[in-house]
């Protein structure tokens, strides 16, 4: 895929000179390119939030610096090669040698379709707000200008919030509970709570990292009720799993010994 994407960059190329290009790209103010950089960087990283963000809703913590190789890699692809072809492929790779599983790599990857559409759709309903134009002719859309589509961009968006924000509740897959489904498959041996309206977190106290991304805190609490343990990192999720296990040993020796 790569090698006929140079191909047919050089096949395109082949009509001019490096002097050309390099003389044209003299002409950019050095000022718009560091700008463009800049944004580029920007853009990679607020895109690294998107993942961050899914890896933690599908209940599959990793590390930052393994999700943002994963969602640097994954959008350069799509980038280059469209989602189908390039980004989602790469993603299944690299998210299922992190130890993923195909159900939740399907889960993240819709997942973040969802929310890079309607990020478009809101921006696109501002742009043509900002600077409106004619719809050409030779589409056939039953408008003539972008005046009316951008209300119906803006209400696919809103629609999204609201839904979001009523639908607090484990997401049934035609009558199926991912979440019962997700215990089953692992055979965990106890009950995986959902918090999506925030009260057990508004009762341990846990505060949004930025405002807006819940916090990631790890209790462990004893047969008797006490409170053990508390971990808190919004990054390093390896280390929730590490400090649990080792203060899970550490009551079940106490317990052994009679402690």
């Amino acid at each position: 895929m790569f090698c006929g994407a140079g191909w047919l960059l050089w096949h395109e190329l082949q009509h001019y000179h490096w002097h050309d290009i390099r003389q044209s790209l003299t002409t950019i103010p050095s000022q718009k390119v560091a700008l463009s950089v800049v944004l580029t960087v920007l853009n990679y990283c607020i895109l690294v939030g998107y993942d961050l963000l899914g890896v933690q809703a599908i209940g599959h913590p990793l590390p930052l610096s393994r999700v943002a190789f994963a969602s640097f890699t994954g959008f350069v692809a799509s980038y280059n090669f469209g989602a189908t072809v390039g980004g989602i492929p790469v993603r299944y790779r690299v998210y299922s040698t992190l130890g993923l599983s195909a159900v939740e790599i399907i889960q993240l990857t819709i997942m973040l379709g969802v929310t890079f559409w309607i990020g478009e759709f809101a921006l696109a309903g501002l742009a043509f707000v900002v600077a409106p134009f004619e719809i050409p002719d030779k589409l056939h859309m039953p408008f003539k200008t972008v005046g009316a589509l951008c209300w119906v961009l803006f209400a696919v968006t809103v629609s999204y919030v609201l839904l979001t924000a009523v639908l607090r509740k484990p997401l049934n897959v035609r009558g199926k509970d991912i979440q019962r489904s997700f215990a089953d498959a692992h055979q965990l041996p106890f009950p995986i709570i959902s918090d999506g309206d925030g009260a057990i977190r508004q009762a341990f106290g846990v505060s949004k990292s930025l405002g807006i991304i819940p916090g990631r805190i790890t209790y462990v609490i004893d047969p008797q009720g006490i409170v053990r343990l508390v971990f808190n990192s919004q990054l390093h999720g390896e280390q929730h799993v590490a400090e649990a296990l080792a203060m899970v040993r550490q009551l079940n020796d106490q317990q052994k010994a009679g402690l």
